[in-house]
């Protein structure tokens, strides 16, 4: 298997030490205050419903656009 000669890298969730590491990483900034809240809401939801049905969550999210794409 050869890789090829361009390619990129992203990460997820901006963790805090990327600020240290060059080249700097793109990475996807999740909103945790929102993925918390929708987490929570929906435990209660499945504890409080006999017949939950599980359902998509679409949250807010913003890429970094550094240098490794």
């Amino acid at each position: 298997l050869i890789a090829p000669k361009d390619f990129g890298i992203m990460g997820f969730d901006n963790i805090s030490i990327l600020d240290y590491y060059k080249p700097r990483l793109t990475s996807v900034s999740t909103n945790l205050k929102g993925v918390s809240e929708a987490a929570v809401l929906e435990l209660i939801t499945q504890i409080d419903s006999e017949n939950y049905l599980s359902k998509d969550i679409f949250l807010k999210h913003e890429i970094l656009d550094r240098e490794t794409l």
